[in-house]
């Protein structure tokens, strides 16, 4: 009976002590974009991408040092998954760096 018992409490601590482990997940590093200046124009006045001359960089947003001249809250850089191939782009993108005030 003792080692019935004894068999016993060791399968539920172990079902315990299982029970509060955590899985490490993978690290997952965000996406690069394809990061594109944004020019403001009488014929763009919310933005475009006017030429593919205009990529910037491709990298993750925190490593991107923005070009962006203090004085407005207009995007000057624009992230894309891809690069785009049609020009002129008003698209939005995935994401934004906008100028700081």
């Amino acid at each position: 009976m003792k080692k019935q018992i004894l068999g016993l409490i060791a399968i539920i601590i172990a079902v315990s002590a299982s029970a509060f482990t955590t899985v490490k997940t993978p690290f997952h590093k965000t996406a690069a974009l394809y990061w594109y200046q944004v020019t403001y124009d009488t014929a763009h006045p919310t933005g475009a991408v006017l030429s593919s001359s205009d990529l910037y960089t491709q990298d993750e947003k925190a490593n991107v040092a923005s070009p962006c001249d203090p004085g407005t809250s207009k995007d000057c850089l624009r992230g894309f998954s891809s690069q785009i191939s049609t020009f002129p782009s008003t698209a939005m993108g995935a994401d934004n760096i906008k100028r700081p005030n």
